[in-house]
């Protein structure tokens, strides 16, 4: 059973993964070709903007969904609920207080002059950064709706549906780029790909755990309390993402310019494809660790984890090794030659 579930999610993050490096190899070529290098090194400044809302639910989304998936493999169904329903509310007010802090920042502060934005006026600008936070916080949702299939054994089905998702974006990043170069109109673009993907997930999830889904009335505020250190550890990730992903850009571009984020942002992209090949395993291997720490399976969860460690420590080297050699080249013509290495 473990070795068949195994299987099954390294097979869907393999897929998810395979799409998502996709998408990033089609998405610069697409918007090198339809808009100036200057004008996507201002989208890149822009979008990096509202991904520091999603710090603000402080860890407990990743928590949430270790925990439920314990608790379920240990016969807890009422601690699962009073967990996830928790969750839920806490990041319902959070979300909230979110969009009303988005409403305001996206007209106090002046964006515009800030970034150096040449090619959208004002309006257009805090209109751009409101439809981001909208799209990052109900990306907080997305989190909180994972957990329902990784407690129901079920976590291949929701990495397709993101993936899914994903793909959806990009289609609707193709023709909001061809139809207009406002960055509004791309913006409300991925507002609009990422609702669908919600509404999708909400209705996937009354099927996939009857007795397990999304709400707020075994909401306990001891729970949130205990949990609350614990879901701060868990913080780290992002946070760590958030100053190594969109405080570099937002750095770079302050100090040398849009046009020089592109240059940025697209080899870190490259670099990262060691990371992202290995997410492919830890994605696999941890809910299935969960499961098996939940269950007081520990001589099996430690065998796995040094298994994870070993494959990793392999495939680190060959993707790095093949980067090295092969990357100077596959980045002149992912970019249309407007990003050459050893410049």
């Amino acid at each position: 059973m473990l070795r068949r579930r195994l299987v099954s999610t390294l097979g869907a993050n393999s897929i998810s993964q395979a799409v998502n490096t996709a998408i990033q190899l089609a998405s610069v070529p697409l918007f090198l070709a339809l808009w100036k290098k200057e004008h996507y090194g201002e989208w890149l400044l822009l979008a990096s903007i509202p991904g520091y809302l999603s710090l603000a639910e402080g860890g407990f989304s990743t928590m949430t969904a270790n925990e439920v998936a314990m608790f379920i493999a240990n016969g807890k169904h009422l601690e699962a609920k009073r967990s996830l329903d928790t969750a839920c509310t806490f990041l319902a007010a959070i979300s909230s207080t979110l969009l009303a802090a988005a409403i305001a920042g996206a007209w106090l502060i002046p964006w515009r002059s800030l970034l150096r934005i040449s090619s959208d006026n004002e309006v257009g600008v805090a209109w751009t950064v409101f439809l981001l936070s909208a799209y990052t916080i109900v990306g907080l949702s997305l989190s909180i709706a994972a957990s329902l299939y990784r407690a129901s054994y079920k976590v291949p089905r929701i990495v397709i549906l993101l993936s899914g998702g994903r793909v959806v974006e990009l289609m609707a990043t193709t023709v909001a780029i061809c139809v207009s170069s406002r960055f509004v109109v791309l913006a409300a673009a991925l507002l609009g790909s990422r609702l669908l993907t919600a509404i999708i997930l909400y209705i996937d999830g009354l099927n996939v755990s009857p007795n397990l889904r999304l709400g707020f009335s075994n909401f306990s505020y001891q729970e949130m309390k205990r949990t609350w250190r614990s879901s701060l550890s868990f913080m780290a990730f992002p946070l760590g993402n958030a100053f190594y992903f969109q405080g570099l850009t937002l750095l770079v571009g302050g100090m040398i310019g849009p046009a020089s984020v592109v240059t940025f942002n697209t080899t870190r992209t490259m670099t990262r494809l060691i990371v992202q090949g290995n997410m492919i395993l830890k994605h696999s291997t941890w809910p299935e660790f969960s499961y098996l720490v939940g269950a007081r399976e520990l001589p099996k969860a430690r065998r796995l984890n040094a298994l994870a460690f070993e494959v990793t420590w392999v495939s680190t080297l060959l993707i790095a090794g093949c980067l090295l050699i092969t990357g100077p080249s596959i980045m002149s013509i992912w970019t249309r030659h407007e990003v050459v290495l050893g410049r």
